[in-house]
């Protein structure tokens, strides 16, 4: 018994002991301020990192997240809150590599919208073709350089702010500029090629449409090669060539349009009369790097300007992050990442103007695509100010005719307006 009440007098003094340590270690802490929650919206990028189109996919991928990273270093996006101060939001760029295949879009949109984005953005609208009404029912807005197949995507109110509405509308800037420096007093034999997805499909379809609405044209025809695995377009070229086009549109990125102009230039089409003109962002770079001398003298058209047109001050500013988060020189910047610049800066002027109006704690979907259909004036350094409204939902207005000189995408004309002319077309 007198060892069982030692044993309790020890551990009732051990106990107080450790009860006085306590009471001394929670006297001695004072209660932390909560820090302030830093305040962050969500993005999604659908990347095409890898697949046949990632030579058009990368350069613009890696602009966004390089983007976004730049304005968080740079403070965050800056925008005037409810009680007249400035006040900033974090970018979080979340993106996936979906390879350009629509199942891995799907899955990745679905993942996007689980993580809280209020607006998507991607090189194709291929997914938003696939899930229109899912877009507008979730209420994600979409921004992104590509035109669409049909209208359908030109729903109102407005959900899906594209380059230009249609690929229709891309085919009439390439044969408006052909028609206005044509000096000849016969009509224009104009054909078409495209890399078989339902844009290129719709793209040479409608050819012969734009060509009657601008008249003085006859459409000779089209050709449509397979996207992956393009090996050789001998046979599509010589078609075209047995009726005697004297300018052949061309849509075609990465691979398929690598091969597409070595053949033009193996079976000497050029010398045959037949001039190559590329769509918006086809003839890049890395495809001038590859195909060497036999882009040299082919034409393009783009609605963003070429890293060599280092006096904007848009590229400037992607010239400088290039070489901060990349280390790429100048010369080694692909024009397709500066063009990054102009979508960012509209689908960032949308978030800006949303958080103005709705505040931060209301920012949503909704609300970012309502102040990116009042997008007036913007100036993004790089092209014309920029303008959107729920019966123009387009960023680019306008667009210039380049050409391949010496190995440089050289700009050949003016800025001039982009011939809007869907409404036309019998889809």
């Amino acid at each position: 018994m007198a060892k069982m009440l030692k044993h309790i007098k020890s551990f009732g003094l051990a106990a107080v002991s450790i009860g006085l340590v306590l009471a001394l270690l929670l006297g001695s802490v004072v209660p932390a301020k909560a820090e302030p929650q830093e305040k962050v919206v969500k993005v999604g990028q659908l990347g095409v990192f890898t697949g046949p189109l990632a030579t058009l996919g990368v350069p613009p991928g890696e602009g966004l997240i390089d983007i976004a990273k730049y304005i968080n270093e740079e403070g965050g996006l800056k925008y005037t809150n409810d009680k007249g101060e400035v006040d900033s939001v974090k970018i979080d760029m979340i993106w996936e590599d979906t390879g350009y295949l629509l199942p891995k879009m799907i899955m990745a949109h679905k993942r996007f919208v689980a993580a809280g984005e209020v607006v998507e953005i991607c090189v194709s609208t291929t997914s938003w073709e696939a899930m229109r009404d899912r877009y507008i029912k979730e209420e994600i807005p979409c921004v992104g350089p590509s035109p669409v197949a049909s209208p359908d995507l030109l729903v109102k109110p407005a959900w899906f702010f594209l380059s230009v509405p249609t690929w229709n509308d891309i085919f009439a800037s390439c044969v408006k500029w052909i028609k206005d420096n044509w000096a000849e007093s016969r009509p224009i034999r104009i054909g078409a090629m495209a890399y078989d997805v339902p844009a290129g499909r719709s793209f040479c379809e409608g050819g012969g449409q734009v060509c009657s609405i601008f008249g003085g044209m006859e459409y000779v025809g089209y050709e449509v090669v397979p996207c992956f695995g393009l090996i050789d377009t001998t046979t599509e070229w010589l078609r075209l060539a047995s009726k005697k086009p004297d300018w052949v549109v061309v849509v075609g990125y990465g691979a398929n349009l690598v091969v597409m102009i070595k053949d033009y230039d193996r079976l000497d089409m050029r010398e045959k009369g037949i001039e190559f003109v590329g769509t918006p962002y086809s003839v890049d770079e890395l495809v001038v790097s590859i195909t060497g001398k036999s882009s040299e003298g082919c034409y393009a058209g783009r609605p963003t300007p070429t890293r060599d047109e280092r006096e904007l001050p848009g590229v400037k500013t992607m010239l400088e992050i290039a070489k901060k988060y990349r280390g790429r020189e100048p010369d080694k910047v692909d024009s397709n990442y500066i063009a990054a610049w102009l979508y960012s800066q509209v689908m960032y002027e949308g978030i800006r103007l949303a958080l103005e109006k709705v505040g931060y704690e209301n920012l949503n979907g909704r609300a970012v695509r309502d102040a990116l259909a009042i997008i007036k004036d913007l100036d993004t350094g790089l092209v014309p100010p920029i303008t959107m409204t729920e019966e123009r939902p387009w960023i680019c207005s306008v667009v210039r005719m380049y050409q391949i000189q010496q190995g440089r995408i050289t700009p050949i004309s003016d800025w001039y307006e982009f011939p809007i002319i869907y409404e036309r077309i019998s889809f």
